[in-house]
């Protein structure tokens, strides 16, 4: 799906994207670029155009939905069973969990466009390997996504990372330049996150002189 996009959403001198226009394969999509490029950003704006559209979407924030956030609303609900299980977890533990939650939503969400026999179906997901071990990333790439691709809907599935083990096999896409790429191996990545470190920190540089 093609999008049009704000290069410059800030209001810097210097632009966060390079291309107006991009395009989203469907399937697994991988945002990368380093911490501060514009991974989240570009998922907000992709959430608004699709929403404004009237096609399905569905966010998940491990920002907004992470442990904390999690007990608090919990708590709210009263749904101490929940409270009780984030408090003896572990940050990963807490987001495996919260994500098993996501799971059961997107499998109401799927039955639901299967049902009003919609085609496209976007699932946008932030951070979702911050804080998750290896084992953990690779669990989530074979027991949710596969099995979220294999349902016979056009299904986006955009992920924002940083760990490789996210990245690896996957498609990839620069949010700096708005084209797909693939790594060959883990250096290959850590010269690609150097270099759109470079970038971001020029970027900040212009916008202080600015202030």
């Amino acid at each position: 799906m093609k999008f049009k996009i704000e290069t410059n959403p800030y209001g810097n001198k210097k632009t966060m994207f390079r291309k107006k226009n991009i395009e989203i394969n469907p399937g697994l999509t991988v945002l990368v670029g380093c911490n501060g490029s514009g991974k989240t950003t570009l998922l907000q704006q992709i959430k608004k155009i699709v929403t404004d559209k009237g096609i399905s979407c569905m966010n998940y924030d491990n920002v907004s939905d992470n442990k904390h956030n999690t007990i608090a609303d919990a708590v709210y609900l009263g749904n101490f069973d929940i409270v009780a299980q984030q408090y003896c977890s572990s940050e990963g533990e807490g987001i495996i969990q919260n994500i098993g939650r996501l799971a059961g939503q997107i499998g109401n969400t799927v039955a639901m466009c299967k049902t009003k026999d919609e085609k496209e179906l976007f699932i946008l997901i932030d951070a979702v390997d911050s804080g998750l071990s290896v084992d953990a990333i690779n669990e989530i790439k074979m027991d949710l996504f596969d099995i979220i691709l294999e349902e016979p809907l056009d299904v986006y599935l955009i992920v924002s990372a940083n760990d490789y083990t996210m990245v690896r096999n996957e498609q990839c896409f620069d949010v700096y330049t708005g084209n797909y790429k693939s790594f060959k191996d883990y250096e290959d990545y850590y010269k690609f996150i150097m270099k759109s470190r470079e970038r971001k920190d020029k970027r900040k540089q212009i916008f202080d002189q600015k202030e």
